[in-house]
């Protein structure tokens, strides 16, 4: 079985990842992906969802990404529900806290 690992690429400056940019995934159960509302980075911006590495122990580890949207409609949300549902099933680790919107509210 293959080990789960995270690498960051592409960063400004750096050309390939160092040691300590890559996270080992394993074991697979201790890690989740969550989505926070919101951008810590700009606190103006009004529709923005952070994609966050957690563990089980250690807590928070890394934010993934920042969505922003011009809108917080349902069905961006709903966009951003399954970017999360397909990261979780590429990355093989499960999903953390409560979805944007509920299943029974979906389009």
């Amino acid at each position: 079985m293959a080990q789960r690992t995270l690498a960051r690429i592409g960063t400004p400056g750096v050309p390939r990842a160092q040691p300590m940019d890559v996270l080992q995934l394993e074991p697979v159960a201790d890690w989740s992906l969550g989505v926070l509302p919101g951008d810590v980075q700009d606190t103006r911006a009004v529709h923005a969802w952070q994609l966050e590495l957690r563990h089980q122990r250690r807590g928070p580890v890394v934010t993934l990404c920042v969505v922003r949207s011009n809108s917080g409609a349902q069905v961006v949300q709903q966009d951003v529900d399954a970017l999360v549902d397909a990261l979780v099933a590429r990355l093989g680790i499960r999903r953390s806290g409560s979805r944007l919107v509920p299943p029974k509210r979906r389009q």
